[in-house]
């Protein structure tokens, strides 16, 4: 039976021999990777700052008006990269009264109660027993926030990605942390910072009212152009590993013609998400042009053109 072969699926063949056609135009490019992979937990270096925005962000943190904000818009839109860039920012710096920020960010989602409060107590560092169910390590988790205000002068600030799709009582815990006080002020010691789509934002009004009201809903900004370009820019720097080098000012996005970044920057319609996609299957279609050697590997007009104009059918049909 030594002999005898694994069949292989024309799934895993198909797969394979695409796989070599992008390789081979990885090489050509002289790239150590490609560029437009996906990534869960992304280089910093690689996202895109919208500086203004961010900002603001940072700034509601710091003046303390609300114990929590919802960052709504699209999927793919950047809400979970503006959490990362707020978590950045936000350690480094004190609120109106002289207090500091630390962390806690849960980026996953689908929780259950308990599980969410067991990250809540990791995030921050806070020790409990194994045994202990949701409501008692949330009450460990409070009671470290409160004495880390009044004995460190440290506020705590949570970041929870995609929050809709955790189970109902998850709820009450935000609730909890929001409602935190320490004895000598009214404001709240925790913020809690929550992403979701301006649908669910809607339905946790109706729903949750307690919760929606007291939280600040800000709208996440599509990309322009400009970061439309510079996302293509990093991306290429990254391929080079020539990122931690990477110089907003002066930066080449060749393989990508001008006006073909152009075509996709449109069609994405501000969605990092959606360049991304754009840009990957530009790369598949170039390196099979490059394979039956048309062109140089580079990524022209016709290209782009095609690619967005299927991608605009594929969404009208779904």
């Amino acid at each position: 039976m030594s002999g005898i072969q694994k069949k292989v699926s024309p799934f895993t063949k198909h797969f394979e021999a695409r796989k070599e056609i992008l390789d081979s135009w990885i090489k050509h490019m002289e790239f150590r990777r490609n560029p437009f992979l996906g990534f869960t937990l992304p280089n910093p270096e690689l996202l895109v700052e919208m500086s203004e925005f961010l900002e603001s962000l940072v700034d509601i943190v710091v003046s303390n008006e609300r114990p929590a904000i919802f960052l709504r818009g699209p999927v793919g839109v950047g809400k979970s990269t503006h959490l990362i860039l707020i978590r950045r920012d936000i350690q480094n710096l004190q609120d109106l009264h002289g207090n500091a920020f630390r962390t806690a960010y849960i980026d996953r989602s689908g929780l259950h109660a308990r599980q969410f409060a067991r990250l809540c107590a990791i995030g921050f560092n806070v020790k409990f027993n194994k045994s202990d169910d949701s409501d008692e390590i949330m009450d460990s988790v409070g009671k470290d926030i409160i004495e880390k205000y009044e004995k460190e002068k440290i506020r705590s600030v949570l970041l929870a990605e995609d929050i809709s799709e955790n189970q109902h009582e998850i709820f009450s815990k935000l609730q909890y942390l929001a409602d935190l006080n320490a004895e000598k002020t009214e404001e709240p010691i925790a913020t809690i910072i929550m992403t979701g789509t301006s649908e669910y934002f809607q339905a946790l009004t109706a729903v949750l009212p307690q919760i929606a009201d007291r939280s600040e809903p800000i709208d996440v900004p599509r990309f322009e152009w400009k970061h439309s370009r510079e996302f293509i820019g990093r991306r290429i720097a990254y391929a080079k590993g020539e990122i931690s080098s990477f110089d907003i000012d002066d930066f080449s996005i060749y393989p990508f013609e001008e006006d073909a970044a152009k075509i996709l920057a449109d069609s994405s319609r501000g969605i990092p998400r959606d360049l991304r996609l754009l840009c990957r299957a530009s790369v598949s279609v170039t390196a099979d042009a490059l394979l039956r050697k048309e062109g140089k590997g580079e990524i022209n007009y016709e290209i782009a053109k095609v690619v967005s104009e299927y991608y605009q059918s594929f969404l009208s049909e779904v």
